[in-house]
């Protein structure tokens, strides 16, 4: 799949149309932080996704798979981590919802279309194990692991 700009709402609408949702991202060489994030799947009540600090392509294929093995009427809420597995080779990825100020202040398209759709802002952060298995939130998790991911990372009590 290949990734929406941020100011074509048309292609976004497109892709959405066409394989149920888009992904937004930034692979400039100028960003400070690489993203991707996807725009449609609360169409399908399912929880957008996102994912930063990796290579572009590798970030949208991760999100696709993680968007296809969600399917539809599947939220991520709470804040506590799920595992899914069979996304990546070398163990699961963890799904973490975003807390909503962060989300609207980050996600600019996804925030707006879902004010204009008339409800809630879904994000999940998609994160991946560092080489021993630990995320961003788990106590030994290698520095360079944790810092390129952890931006929205929530904590056991809700907080951000």
């Amino acid at each position: 799949m290949t990734t929406a700009t941020l100011e074509d709402q048309d292609q976004i609408e497109t892709f959405i149309k066409d394989n149920g949702f888009a992904i937004i991202g930034d692979k400039s060489d100028v960003s400070k932080m690489n993203f991707a994030y996807t725009v449609g799947l609360a169409d399908k009540s399912t929880s957008d996704l996102l994912m930063i600090g990796f290579e572009h392509d590798q970030m949208v294929d991760i999100i696709s798979k993680v968007a296809e093995n969600l399917g539809a009427n599947r939220t991520i809420e709470g804040t506590q981590p799920v595992l899914m597995s069979g996304i990546i080779e070398n163990g699961n990825v963890s799904l973490a919802p975003v807390p909503e100020g962060y989300a609207v202040k980050f996600a600019h398209v996804l925030a707006e279309r879902a004010r204009a759709k008339g409800r809630d802002l879904n994000l999940v952060q998609v994160y991946l194990p560092d080489e021993n298995g630990l995320f961003p939130y788990d106590e030994g998790c290698l520095p360079e692991n944790s810092f390129k991911q952890r931006w929205f990372r929530v904590m056991n009590d809700g907080s951000s």
